[in-house]
């Protein structure tokens, strides 16, 4: 179940990511606490930790800190780009998609973040290359009609 989509100001990719109120009801209660953490995957499946901190009186004002700008440096995560936040319905699992922004002819255009290329083999501890893509297999690829 999709939660929210924003498009990354540069405080967030910058200091911390000001999330929607209305979303915290899919949160763990905060309780005495000003803050709860959150297990998030991204599209490869791996785990990020992120706090969400909520003010206790008045307007709450839910942001990530803990755990996100780690996040948005490894990703290498700019201005302008979209992140969609959202949670398995059957279980307490909060995923998390980025989506590059990319300019062209003018236009703007998303793109998911590219998985992984390598697999780690854990037993043999080395890594292997991943399954080759279609388009890396050689098929072409058309864009505004037109092959590439």
């Amino acid at each position: 179940m999709e939660l929210f989509s924003k498009v990354l100001t540069s405080t967030d990719v910058q200091k911390r990511m000001a999330i929607p109120t209305c979303i915290l009801r899919y949160f763990p209660s905060f309780e005495a606490n000003y803050s709860v953490p959150l297990r998030v995957l991204d599209q490869n499946g791996e785990e990020w930790i992120f706090v969400c901190s909520a003010r206790k009186k008045g307007y709450p004002k839910p942001c990530f800190i803990k755990g996100w700008l780690r996040f948005v440096n490894s990703k290498r995560i700019c201005v302008g780009d979209k992140v969609l936040f959202s949670k398995d319905a059957e279980s307490e699992v909060y995923r998390i998609e980025v989506h590059k922004r990319i300019r062209l002819f003018g236009q703007e255009f998303w793109s998911n973040e590219p998985r992984d290329q390598r697999q780690v083999n854990f037993e043999k501890r080395k890594e292997a290359e991943a399954e080759v893509t279609d388009v890396q297999a050689g098929q072409s690829m058309s864009l505004f009609g037109q092959e590439c």
